[in-house]
């Protein structure tokens, strides 16, 4: 009744206690979590998600990616917000989305998804790719990617070749170095190879032949 009532931080402490008194019943945690996240509030899903694994017998990777997933969206919504105080919650969701997906390594070393979701969570820190905090997740993904050798996931590999592009050309651009300037172009050369329609790796080629 709470929680329709719009009161999530007083719907979750009855949560807590409902818990507390059948501890068998964790899963109502993971089922509240999924509804507040369709209900656009992602940071109590995620919040209510870790609780749910603090309780479970099994580490599952699907849901840590699941709860990196909520933090990711809420630090994105933070970020667009026109609440300084809720703008200034961004570091403290990508932080919890990070840490996530850095589970979703350790337990999935092989797979993309890890890599591919922490190298988003990054972007939201960097946002002018000054940092580049994103380029070694976007890297290994790419590695493990290509290394399948199976034609999936172009997406993921276009969206990492486009940003790899795209920084090296800021740090040209600040550097003036043949190199900075060889890595974009090689990088916009792969996107346009898996997309040739890409407007962003046109523009960045049109650029570096100058």
């Amino acid at each position: 009744v709470l929680k329709e009532k719009g009161e999530v931080d007083r719907a979750i402490t009855e949560y807590e206690k409902a818990i507390k008194l059948d501890p068998s019943k964790i899963s109502i945690y993971k089922d509240i979590a999924s509804s507040l996240s369709k209900e656009g509030k992602p940071a109590a899903a995620g919040y209510l998600l870790q609780k749910y694994i603090d309780l479970a017998e099994n580490e599952e990777t699907s849901d840590f990616l699941q709860m990196g997933s909520y933090y990711y969206r809420a630090a994105g919504t933070a970020s667009k917000s026109e609440d300084e105080a809720e703008k200034a919650k961004v570091p403290e969701y990508v932080g919890k989305a990070d840490a996530a997906f850095a589970k979703v390594i350790e337990l999935a070393p092989d797979s993309y998804q890890g890599y591919y979701w922490r190298a988003n969570a990054n972007t939201l820190l960097d946002p002018d790719l000054s940092k580049g905090l994103a380029n070694p997740y976007y890297e290994k993904m790419i590695e493990i990617i290509t290394g399948e050798g199976n034609g999936q996931y172009q997406s993921q590999l276009v969206e990492g070749y486009r940003y790899l592009s795209i920084f090296n050309l800021y740090r040209f651009d600040a550097s003036k170095k043949a190199e900075d300037k060889d890595k974009a172009k090689s990088y916009a050369e792969k996107v346009l190879e898996l997309n040739p329609e890409d407007g962003t790796a046109k523009q960045i080629l049109e650029y570096v032949s100058q």
